[in-house]
């Protein structure tokens, strides 16, 4: 796994529960990566931050999902989504559309959920979301049992990323 470094002057920021981590706030990258793929986070003295998804094409170089040291896999994901369902459930009561997850405040950096009566809407707002794509869409059938999921992109976003626009049903 990669690792970013972080310049002195910012990385109190992100210590402090910022996600996003710019271009310009990255020191180095020692390690071979893909954009999209996870990467370990550390302060200039070497101190780990978290984890997260990396991509040059984008001003946000890292999209933390993390601030432990963890493993991120099809559970990461289950665990996160899992708890925004049961949130939601407990909270949004007498409604047939709701957001069921939204992005860095469920803790996953560019996943947007909503849901139509027995439909369901995804974003994919990060290339690093959408490399894990199949694994977020297998959790919402197991969770949500929807009819169906469809896949509506925000074209500006995907164009900054790097994501394809492959609207549709999954």
């Amino acid at each position: 796994m990669a690792r970013v470094f972080l310049r002195e002057r910012i990385s109190n920021r992100i210590k402090k529960g910022h996600p996003w981590i710019y271009d310009n706030e990255v020191e180095k990258v020692e390690g071979e990566f893909e954009d999209g793929d996870i990467v370990g986070v550390f302060r200039y003295d070497r101190t780990f931050l978290g984890r997260g998804f990396i991509n040059e094409k984008s001003k946000i170089r890292v999209r933390l999902l993390t601030r432990r040291n963890e493993k991120i896999d099809e559970d990461f994901f289950r665990k996160k989504i899992e708890e925004a369902v049961r949130f939601r459930k407990k909270y949004v009561k007498d409604t047939d559309a709701f957001r069921v997850f939204f992005s860095e405040s469920d803790g996953i950096s560019g996943l947007i959920v909503d849901k139509y009566l027995e439909y369901v809407v995804v974003q994919f707002n990060s290339l690093g979301v959408y490399k894990w794509r199949d694994a977020v869409v297998n959790v919402l059938i197991e969770l949500l049992e929807p009819k169906g999921i469809y896949h509506k992109p925000d074209k500006n976003i995907c164009e900054k990323e790097g994501i394809p626009q492959d609207e549709g049903w999954l």
